[in-house]
């Protein structure tokens, strides 16, 4: 069952505060609200995608397959709203005029010399990057989305720190495939899933 919580963080909360600074923090503490011996691929296993949105207050959206159990964490983390979005997901349609909301990890795979790199996106080459991103996943984007850069984070790779780049991703599209999209919603978009990318949301506009 597809679940979407809104996690309104306390500020007078160390680890909330921590949220906002390192992307593995976030991971590990939502995770703490399913089981432990998961083993590989454990967020996968429970179809975990979470995002920071923007607002006057710090906030996370979270969503997963698995029902959470937020009693897992510190009382005083965040208040907590949630409901389920299978009924929403299931009432999407080919034709349906949506807005979309996407954080996603603006690079690509590249092969030179023999070796895999991850290249970054230029910025003047994104809004269009976006709208392939999401024509893939069966919408077609009615205009060109806005694209909204966010706050460089770093997440520990042994003793080196990696930035996390991403970006939010909103617009107005048609739905072409619906089965895709739906897919994409459970399952998120792109890279970065753990550090707060691929959370794929959308309304009736």
């Amino acid at each position: 069952m597809t679940t979407l919580a809104l996690l309104t963080l306390n500020p007078r909360s160390k680890l909330a505060r921590a949220s906002f600074r390192d992307p593995q923090t976030v991971h590990k503490t939502l995770m703490r609200c399913f089981e432990s011996d998961l083993g590989c691929e454990a967020r996968k296993r429970v179809g975990l995608l979470w995002r920071i949105e923007p607002g006057d207050a710090p906030t996370i959206l979270m969503q997963s397959e698995a029902e959470p159990e937020f009693a897992a964490l510190p009382d005083d983390y965040a208040d907590i709203r949630q409901r389920p979005l299978g009924e929403h997901i299931e009432s999407l349609h080919d034709g349906l005029t949506v807005n979309f909301r996407v954080v996603l990890n603006p690079a690509r795979n590249s092969r030179t010399g023999g070796v895999n790199r991850r290249i970054v996106i230029p910025a003047k080459d994104r809004p269009q990057w976006a709208a392939e991103r999401v024509a893939n996943v069966g919408l077609d984007a009615v205009s060109v989305p806005t694209i909204t850069g966010m706050a460089d984070r770093h997440v520990k790779r042994g003793e080196k720190r990696v930035p996390v780049y991403s970006v939010r991703v909103d617009g107005v599209a048609r739905v072409s495939d619906v089965e895709h999209l739906r897919a994409a919603i459970r399952g998120g978009i792109g890279h970065a899933k753990a550090w707060g990318c691929g959370l794929l949301t959308v309304l009736r506009a």
